[in-house]
């Protein structure tokens, strides 16, 4: 987790983190999706398509459906008994994507 953390450490110009940052490549080019934001959402794009840089990748990821599938899977997963350290962890990352987006719900893992 803690990796996690230190690796999504990065900010960004509005002092925002994004747990995703460094996960993301492109599947042609292998570069980093960057964060482009439109009118309506913010989504992942490859910067060499872009910046007309060589790749042909148009394809784009909205943030808020990656948010929503990672969420759905920890669900998924949850729904199969998880044990007592990845539910700390999964927690974890819930709060992690619910605070980067300004939210204040806070999920707290009590040990039993």
């Amino acid at each position: 987790m803690q990796d996690i953390i230190k690796h999504s450490a990065k900010v960004n110009l509005n002092n925002e983190y994004d747990i995703f940052s460094g996960y993301l490549k492109c599947k042609e080019c292998e570069s980093n999706l960057t964060i482009r934001k439109s009118k309506e959402y913010t989504y992942y794009a490859c910067p060499s398509y872009v910046r007309k840089r060589g790749c042909n990748n148009k394809n784009t990821l909205r943030k808020d459906i990656l948010e929503k599938k990672v969420i759905k899977e920890i669900n998924d997963r949850q729904a199969i008994k998880i044990d007592k350290l990845n539910r700390k962890y999964i927690f974890d990352l819930i709060n992690m994507i619910y605070l980067n987006k300004g939210g204040s719900i806070k999920i707290e893992f009590k040990r039993k």
